[in-house]
């Protein structure tokens, strides 16, 4: 009877253990399939969130590259286009979808290469190569030209907003180290494990976008960033006779200008003597010999259409000049200080002058059109202290200068054969001034460089956007 028991509860034991490891087993199958369960869940919805960035991606392409097609290739143009170092970020909202990002690295004048572009989901597509027609010439599209000389304080000349790089600078110079895409792509660089090509290829092979981790990393990443040296030591300012062009995007270039000679300065008769302003007035077209206005007093030139000659014109301290549409030959113009010259009703003026002396915070055309006034100037032209000018400033001679410091404000361009010097400026060029340069300057052309006549656009290396 004892042993009949032992063996019951021999059995009973077994059973016990039989049902504590099936319970086990199917405990862990449980927590398998559900972790497989919800790993699906989750890669179905990566994929449907990578398909929706991938489209994203696309349809940021096709209109970035529209874009590009109607800028002649400039990136600088675009909408959403933020100077980093040497790259132009643009960022874009596409309606309906998000945000798309490309970078443009500058290689040349007029050649860019596309470093990086897609979306804030970690997805990239494949950005052509697009080219705007020849290059080899065309009417010029520069921010600033010194044929003979052109010498830039970089540290506090701007144009565009973009400090301005190193006469001979390349693509890798130092402002390259401060560039958006050096500081990600060094972070990029360090997470990436890079794997052989095949290794890649093999695993994504049917995939049109090659991985982040397989993209071996940039050579010229963090390298070049410090190699400015030469560029360095010159902090104060970039004279050569070489880089004799500015473009929009802030580097100083070699291009070849072809400057038309103005026509012969007409002097005026005095036939109609001298004119003195104490109280506002208007005048007709004549041959003066000098013109004063006298402190915060308005002076009218009233006949659109004609020509005014005068010897000697001086705007004292607050003085308004009214200056109706037409042409109008000064031998010595002296602006002081707060004093405005308008132009008034709207229509162009052109302004052919010896020497001009802009003083201190003189608006000449501030926020009118700029493609109504044209100052053509023989021998020197000096704006300083707070001057804000809406115009386009041209020079023939290769004997002519040019100055501009303090803080002065140019919504415009300088065209110049002779020497220019831009010392504390911004400059603004836009395609309102793209437009009036190809109205009162349409005879100047370019060779090479960074002419109107069209640009490319190269792809580049290719990563994942973080």
């Amino acid at each position: 009877m004892g042993t009949k028991k032992k063996i019951q509860n021999r059995q009973q034991g077994s059973l016990v253990i039989v049902a504590i490891v099936l319970m086990t087993v199917l405990g862990v199958i449980g927590v398998v399939m559900s972790k497989m369960y919800v790993s699906g869940n989750k890669a179905s919805a990566e994929n449907v969130s990578g398909d929706k960035a991938l489209n994203l991606a696309e349809a940021g392409t096709q209109s970035i590259l529209k874009q590009l097609k109607d800028k002649n290739c400039d990136p600088t143009q675009l909408s959403g286009a933020v100077q980093s170092g040497s790259d132009v970020v643009v960022t874009q909202t596409i309606a309906g979808q998000g945000q798309f990002s490309a970078t443009f690295k500058s290689t040349g004048p007029s050649q860019w290469t596309v470093t990086s572009a897609g979306t804030n989901n970690r997805r990239v597509t494949e950005f052509p190569g697009l080219s705007c027609g020849s290059s080899s010439s065309g009417s010029c599209d520069y921010g600033v030209i010194g044929n003979s000389l052109l010498s830039v304080d970089k540290n506090n000349a701007t144009i565009n907003g973009n400090t301005i790089t190193a006469c001979n600078a390349s693509s890798s110079d130092k402002d390259d180290s401060k560039s958006g895409d050096s500081k990600s792509g060094d972070k990029d660089s360090g997470k990436s494990s890079e794997l052989p090509d095949h290794l890649w290829k093999k695993w994504f092979g049917s995939l049109v976008i090659k991985p982040a981790f397989a993209e071996s990393k940039d050579k010229d990443d963090g390298k070049s960033g410090g190699s400015d040296k030469s560029g360095d030591s010159d902090k104060s300012s970039s004279t050569s006779a070489s880089c004799n062009v500015l473009t929009k995007a802030g580097k100083l270039e070699s291009g070849t200008v072809a400057i038309p000679a103005l026509s012969a300065f007409v002097a005026s008769t005095e036939a109609s003597g001298d004119v003195t302003v104490s109280s506002d007035t208007s005048r007709g077209t004549g041959e003066y010999k000098t013109v004063t206005i006298n402190n915060n007093q308005a002076l009218t030139f009233n006949v659109s259409g004609g020509t005014y000659k005068i010897k000697t014109l001086t705007l004292g301290n607050g003085a308004t000049l009214n200056m109706a549409p037409g042409t109008y030959y000064i031998s010595t113009l002296t602006a002081n200080q707060n004093s405005k010259i308008k132009v008034t009703p709207s229509g162009v003026v052109k302004i052919y002058v010896q020497t001009a002396d802009i003083q201190n915070n003189v608006e000449i055309n501030k926020g009118g059109t700029v493609a109504n006034l044209g100052i053509y100037y023989y021998t020197e032209f000096k704006s300083k202290n707070g001057a804000d000018i809406d115009a386009v400033i041209y020079a023939s001679s290769s004997t002519a200068k040019s100055e501009f410091d303090n803080n002065v404000k140019l919504h415009g361009s300088v065209i110049s054969a002779g020497e220019v010097t831009l010392n504390k400026i911004a400059i603004t060029f836009d395609a309102a001034v793209t437009t009036a340069v190809a109205s009162l300057a349409p005879g100047v052309t370019c060779t090479g460089g960074s002419s109107s006549g069209g640009g490319t656009i190269t792809p580049g290396s290719w990563k994942e956007k973080f």
